[in-house]
C-alpha cells in the first residue's frame, strides 16, 4: 500500500492513516479521499478528476457505501457519461475516519 501520510505530516497525521489504512484497502483509500476532495460528484467524474481508469472508482463507491463511509447525495447527469448517476459525499463514519 502506498503511504498514506507524508514523512512530513505531524504525528497525528500518521495515526489516522495508519487506523484507516487497518479499515480499508488502497482502491477503497483512493476513492474515500476523492469523495472528501470533491463532494457530490459521481464516480465517474471521481475518476476523472484523479486521473484514474474508468471503473476504479464504481465499484468502490458501493462497498464504501455499504461500510458506512459514503452516502448517495443525489442522482443528476453525469459530466462525463451523461446518464444519469448518483453523486457521493461523506458521512459522519467517514469524516470519522479523518478525525473530523
Amino acid at each position: 500500500m502506498t503511504n498514506l501520510a507524508r514523512s512530513t505530516d505531524p504525528s497525528t497525521s500518521h495515526e489516522a492513516a495508519a487506523h484507516i489504512e487497518a479499515k480499508l484497502g488502497e482502491l477503497q483509500y483512493n476513492a474515500l479521499l476523492a469523495v472528501k476532495k470533491h463532494p457530490g460528484k459521481t464516480a465517474l467524474e471521481l475518476e476523472q478528476a484523479d486521473g484514474v481508469m474508468r471503473s476504479t472508482y464504481g465499484r468502490r463507491m458501493t462497498e464504501l457505501r455499504r461500510k458506512g463511509y459514503i452516502v448517495e447525495v443525489d442522482k443528476r447527469r453525469c459530466s462525463v457519461s451523461g446518464r444519469s448517476a448518483c453523486t457521493w459525499r461523506l458521512s459522519f463514519t467517514g469524516w470519522g475516519l479523518f478525525g473530523a
